[in-house]
């Protein structure tokens, strides 16, 4: 995955579909992964996603499991196999 591609998917948690738009910054980056999303659920900007020392922070989510969720799916996406030609 390029590392500047705005994400945008849904998460479903406690029965309740949220839609997201996580938009990354280049630096600060750890493992060719931006560690900083500009985040917004459901039309709401929820301000900046971090993640530090391998947990995910927002000051304005307080859910916190659900933190923790669109952290993972961010995550994921970094963390896909890379294909193509050698």
């Amino acid at each position: 995955m390029n590392a500047l591609n705005i994400l945008h998917f849904t998460i479903y948690h406690n029965n309740k579909l949220y839609t997201i738009i996580a938009t990354p910054y280049l630096l600060p980056a750890k493992d060719g992964m931006p560690i900083s999303f500009e985040t917004v659920v459901d039309g709401k900007s929820i301000g900046y996603l971090n993640r530090k020392n391998d947990k995910w922070e927002n000051e304005n989510l307080s859910d916190d499991d659900l933190l923790e969720r669109i952290g993972s799916f961010i995550y994921s996406q970094y963390q896909q196999p890379k294909t193509g030609t050698a």
